[in-house]
């Protein structure tokens, strides 16, 4: 039976990757201390039927393990060091442009620190462990909006002749950008895990994500876009357009999606690892793009779901106008591609909310 650990495992992705995985017969651990909570005052603590609701019944042990702190997460990593783990899912980390740059010195701690605190233990307890690392289309910075943007009544688009119309891909420089804040962190992040490859041989697979999404997210204001939107329509709470006029386009992945991807990459790499550290982006792609304003529309006409909505021209730091993900990299590695389309996504999380 292979053993995983997934950090952050009470959030969105952490959470169906944890599920997933003990669905299939994996001895499955997390580590979260809910940290969301104390980010975000709009999301409430964790209580027992949450969590019950969030591993969908399913017993997983989970520690209460603040990753900041180096000699506890290394004494946890020591007690399991004549049963190391097969697979590492690095998902913990701060989440949100607007928090960070009203709290650089934390967001660097939980996104840098705690990042090389997961690295520092698997070197020192747990070598042979493939690290799955959850990056973000941050480390780009704002170089999509340098693309030459086409603004249609609806959204931002990009001419069908363009190489990246079907998607940005991994080859679009980190440089000479505005980031954010978090974007900085979550960057530096991401090029620690590489480098802990090129250094000291760990398999890492680095995956930078884009709008991630699905009926467990606890969208908050600042952090959650789509599942955010929909608890404001469900709810009849009044909802904030920043920047754009709600003409921004995110491609939608459901974290189902992803977890199925982490089990593929665990079993290339025990039969055929490709080489290492394998940097991809990953998304819904474009079949599963939207703006704000169409998915406020999909509500309305497809769900008969109305929101109550103002628009504020002051756009997010280093916000994007325009991400579509170009999965390329993972489908010819991996043989994945999303199932999940945005309706998939809708239905499921409204089904959710209410139950």
């Amino acid at each position: 039976m292979p053993k995983a650990l997934i950090t952050g495992s009470y959030g969105l992705v952490g959470s169906y990757i944890s599920t997933y995985l003990v669905s299939k017969g994996w001895l499955v651990l997390g580590l979260d201390c809910d940290a969301r909570s104390t980010l975000f005052s709009d999301i409430l603590p964790l209580d027992r039927d949450l969590i019950n609701k969030i591993y969908a019944g399913l017993s997983i042990p989970t520690y209460d393990i603040d990753l900041r702190d180096l000699p506890r997460l290394e004494e946890f990593f020591l007690e399991h060091i004549d049963d190391p783990f097969d697979l590492v899912v690095h998902c913990a980390a701060q989440p949100s442009h607007d928090w960070a740059a009203s709290n650089p010195i934390v967001d660097k701690q939980l996104n840098i620190d705690s990042t090389l605190n997961v690295c520092e233990c698997i070197r020192r307890h747990s070598s042979l462990s493939i690290l799955v690392h959850l990056s973000t289309n941050k480390v780009y910075g704002d170089t999509p909006n340098q693309l030459p943007l086409i603004e249609e009544p609806s959204r931002f688009e990009l001419d069908k002749r363009h190489s990246f119309y079907h998607g940005i891909d991994q080859s679009m420089s980190i440089d000479q950008s505005l980031h954010s804040l978090f974007g900085v962190s979550k960057t530096a992040a991401d090029l620690y895990v590489q480098e802990y490859s090129f250094y000291f041989g760990i398999p890492t697979v680095v995956l930078r994500g884009g709008c991630l999404t699905g009926p467990r997210h606890r969208g908050a204001q600042l952090h959650g876009f789509m599942n955010y939107l929909i608890r404001s329509a469900l709810y009849s709470c009044d909802y904030t357009i920043f920047g754009y006029y709600g003409k921004q386009v995110r491609d939608n992945l459901h974290a189902q999606d992803i977890a199925s991807l982490v089990e593929l990459i665990y079993l290339k790499h025990t039969v055929n690892p490709p080489p290492y550290p394998l940097v991809a982006n990953i998304g819904g792609g474009r079949s599963n793009s939207c703006s704000i304003l169409e998915l406020i529309h999909i509500l309305r006409q497809d769900f008969d779901l109305s929101l109550s909505y103002s628009v504020s021209t002051v756009a997010r730091t280093g916000d994007h106008k325009w991400y579509i993900t170009d999965n390329g990299l993972l489908h010819s590695t991996y043989g994945w591609t999303p199932t999940h389309t945005v309706h998939d996504i809708i239905e499921e999380t409204i089904k959710y909310l209410h139950e």
